[in-house]
């Protein structure tokens, strides 16, 4: 279920550091169906902002305070949601196919466009794989 970001504030006081090395930045958010929690990112400007849509996962609860996952929403249609199959069918990898798919149609989302639908972000994602594959071969040629 999505919710909606209505409140959201920085609490520099909780960030910590990953054991990579990397700042986790610790945000409190306030939803519209009034629930609160954490949630960590890896810049200072997350991709969510009040606003945003998102699908808020409880997976834990430390000092009183729920600890949030954050993941975008998934698109939808009146067919529900469906993979780019011929894609994944034509490179003989489902995973590599999955991962590439995944990242296109993350990137086309994020790509600016005014009257953005979910054609025009369709359109964006296969020309974002063609480029990835396009790349791929040629690279392969030259470079053996």
């Amino acid at each position: 279920m999505t919710k909606k970001i209505e409140e959201m504030a920085h609490r520099p006081e909780r960030d910590w550091m990953h054991s990579s090395g990397e700042t986790m930045f610790v945000f409190e958010l306030t939803f519209d169906d009034g629930e609160t929690g954490l949630a960590n990112a890896k810049k200072q400007v997350p991709w969510y902002k009040v606003g945003t849509e998102v699908i808020a996962t409880v997976r834990d609860e430390r000092d009183g305070f729920k600890i949030l996952g954050i993941s975008k929403p998934m698109i939808q249609n009146n067919a529900g949601i469906q993979p780019n199959t011929q894609f994944m069918t034509n490179t003989g990898n489902d995973t590599t196919a999955s991962i590439v798919a995944s990242w296109a149609i993350d990137h086309a989302m994020q790509w600016p466009q005014p009257n953005k639908t979910i054609q025009s972000i369709r359109e964006t994602a296969i020309e974002l794989m063609d480029l990835q594959h396009e790349l791929k071969v040629h690279h392969k040629s030259k470079y053996p």
